[in-house]
């Protein structure tokens, strides 16, 4: 196994997900339809919401 393969198993592990990608949380981005479709790719979509109102 190389080095990058490593890696990337580490990081699929980690996240439970199928690629070892994580969606950066960018206030007013990574609104719900980026991260949907991060995530429904088999990345690791992640919503900033410290900008949100409830």
């Amino acid at each position: 196994m190389t080095k990058l393969s490593h890696l990337m198993f580490r990081g699929t592990e980690f996240l439970g997900c199928e690629t070892a990608i994580m969606c950066g949380a960018m206030s007013w981005v990574s609104e719900r339809n980026l991260v949907s479709a991060i995530s429904n790719a088999g990345g690791f979509g992640v919503i900033a919401c410290g900008a949100m109102t409830p």
